[in-house]
């Protein structure tokens, strides 16, 4: 499932970048309220529910909100503000919201009303899927994981990552008596642009020198790192 966050503040950013991705969830992020910018994202990305940030621009994001609300195949829509002025919020409520989340937006306040919305609007029968990407060819990509048995670090390089696990070619074969699918691989030291990132993980595929596994017993810090870097590089296309 994708979400379109719209001028959201670091704080807010990071909050669901730490609890979405593991779940999943696909979130992107636009700084513009453009109409025109706003709706093509919605389109080419298959957007589902749609949170915007409108302490910044009120007028602007009504007038996007209603926009939004009259196209034929329209993302669920929910607010994150400050603003509690009735003037304000009642024409948001008219035209459809879905939500309307008062700041300080946070774990314990906010986020279970946005999960809450995110199961009804999902599909039961569509599995979620983890957004991978590849690294950036001019940006640093090094591994290096010791085995079980095995005293030396091989070396490698990541060839995708998600929120859920990574694939990762080493610079030699690894025969069945050194790795095989099942195995969980207790560390792998990653070094992928500004993040040096520890993870852990059962081995899903293994042919010759490629394998991927899914991440397990990570710790949380390194999982947020991972959905960061996935979150900064969707980004960057936007």
């Amino acid at each position: 499932m994708n979400l379109l966050l719209i001028d959201a503040k670091k704080n807010i950013r990071d909050l669901l970048i730490k609890k979405l991705f593991p779940m999943g969830i696909t979130l992107y992020h636009i700084s513009s309220m453009e109409i025109e910018k706003v709706l093509h994202f919605i389109s080419d990305n298959q957007i589902k529910l749609l949170i915007l940030d409108l302490d910044l621009g009120p007028k602007e994001g009504l007038q996007l909100l209603l926009t939004i609300g009259t196209l034929p195949i329209k993302p669920i829509r929910t607010i994150i503000s400050s603003l509690t002025d009735k003037k304000i919020i009642m024409p948001l409520i008219s035209c459809g919201i879905a939500g309307y989340f008062l700041k300080p937006f946070t774990e314990e306040k906010g986020l279970p009303g946005l999960i809450s919305i995110l199961s009804e609007i999902e599909n039961k029968n569509e599995l979620r899927k983890f957004h991978r990407v590849s690294p950036a060819e001019n940006e640093e990509n090094r591994v290096f994981l010791r085995l079980a048995g095995n005293s030396r670090l091989i070396p490698g390089t990541v060839l995708n990552i998600s929120a859920g696990g990574a694939a990762i070619s080493c610079s030699e074969e690894l025969p069945d008596e050194m790795m095989k699918q099942g195995d969980f691989v207790q560390k792998i030291q990653i070094k992928l642009g500004k993040q040096d990132l520890i993870l852990s993980g059962d081995v899903v595929f293994k042919k010759g020198n490629v394998f991927a596994i899914t991440f397990k017993k990570c710790s949380e810090e390194d999982l947020f790192a991972v959905s960061k870097y996935i979150f900064t590089r969707i980004s960057e296309t936007v």
